[in-house]
């Protein structure tokens, strides 16, 4: 269900992007920040957060693959590091956001139509991406992963039902990119 991948990227750099980034468009109440987005939008930094779909489960009638431009104020380091990143896999950017977990936060068991690239930009050791695991014949069950800042990409079938959750004392931070 996760994936770690050769394709590596050099965190120090990446941070000092993500810092750059954080003083155009601080983290708020969404804590996400796009860094791809639709073209016309208004709101290049927060036109790709959040959830597509609405509370019941419907489309709100936006697509992962609407997704197509890069945010122009992205440091250009970061841009080819995407780039490149894609180009290795073969596949055009879509959604692509920064996301951060608070310290003893999480998100709820849900699923994507799609999976998910993860690079971890700053974590820690209680911070766990879980997994529903319905193979128990007495219940359910969750297998749950730490995925480390070491630079790799990961790829996550989050088709799975799946959950995050912080654990720790210190916010957890992730690039998430969408293929399209």
């Amino acid at each position: 269900m996760i994936e770690k991948l050769e394709f590596k990227a050099d965190l120090p750099t990446v941070m000092a992007d993500l810092e750059s980034i954080l003083k155009l468009s601080p983290w708020d109440n969404d804590h996400q920040i796009g860094l791809t987005h639709r073209p016309g939008a208004n709101n290049l930094w927060k036109d790709g957060i959040g959830s597509l779909y609405t509370d019941d489960g419907k489309s709100n009638g936006i697509s992962e693959n609407d997704f197509t431009e890069l945010n122009p104020l992205v440091p250009e380091t970061l841009k080819s590091l995407l780039l490149n990143f894609a180009q290795s896999q073969n596949f055009k950017l879509g959604r692509v956001r920064l996301m951060q977990a608070l310290s003893r936060r999480g998100l709820s068991v849900h699923r994507d139509t799609s999976i998910r690239y993860h690079l971890v930009l700053k974590t820690n050791i209680d911070s766990f991406f879980g997994f529903r695991d319905l193979s128990k014949k007495d219940g359910v069950d969750a297998r749950c992963y730490h995925m480390p800042a070491d630079g790799h990409f990961y790829k996550v079938d989050t088709t799975k039902f799946h959950f995050i959750y912080n654990g720790g004392k210190t916010d957890r931070i992730h690039l998430v990119i969408v293929p399209r």
